[in-house]
């Protein structure tokens, strides 16, 4: 009895979802196995939108922050410091 009372209204409700169609011509279009070239000389290929070698600067490869280079945790470090000293010195002034 249930059912017999939503379904009608389901298939109304869907029907009219589905009348409604995507716009065409306006997505762009998707490239699958694009080559990135990085300066450090690492290429891997990934999914995009851009059809034809892309070059970058940096990649998971060369980055500090990937590679866990200690350079980025001195300045991490260091940034923590500074921001830690400037805290001191508002509630220095608050008081």
């Amino acid at each position: 009895m249930f059912c017999k009372k939503i379904a009608p209204s389901l298939l109304k409700y869907f029907s009219l979802l589905l009348s409604f169609t995507m716009k065409k011509d306006i997505h762009a279009k998707y490239y699958k196995g694009v080559k990135v070239q990085c300066v450090c000389g690492a290429e891997f290929t990934v999914n995009a939108t851009v059809p034809g070698p892309i070059k970058v600067e940096t990649c998971y490869q060369c980055h500090p922050v990937f590679n866990k280079d200690r350079v980025v945790k001195k300045v991490i470090k260091w940034r923590m410091e500074q921001f830690l000293d400037k805290q001191r010195k508002i509630d220095a002034m608050k008081k």
